[in-house]
């Protein structure tokens, strides 16, 4: 019973977030974005189920698309493994080692 309360209460979460996501994307306001640690991530899919936006796929490793991350954090928060952190979009490349 208390899985289905914290499934429901991220859903509520990752909706308000989509939103908010989709409110600063469109007025070019974010400022960071997720990328993975190829070498830390077990390809659970938690981040994939989670992401709001869809922007991430696990074909045995998370892949990250960079153009449909808002830098929302709910990935970072639920890694289990921590491979996933934000970094700056105004210094760091869209696509770099660690981000596929």
């Amino acid at each position: 019973m208390k899985l289905k309360v914290k499934v429901a209460a991220l859903q509520r979460r990752a909706a308000d977030l989509q939103e908010q996501a989709e409110r600063l994307g469109a007025a070019g306001q974010v400022k960071q974005r997720a990328v993975s640690d190829r070498s830390r991530c077990t390809g659970c899919g938690l981040c994939e189920e989670l992401c709001p936006l869809g922007a991430i796929r696990v074909t045995y490793v998370a892949n990250i698309d960079a153009e449909r991350c808002a830098g929302c954090g709910i990935c970072v928060e639920n890694c289990p493994q921590g491979a996933i952190h934000l970094v700056s979009t105004e210094t760091t490349p869209a696509t770099g080692p660690k981000n596929a």
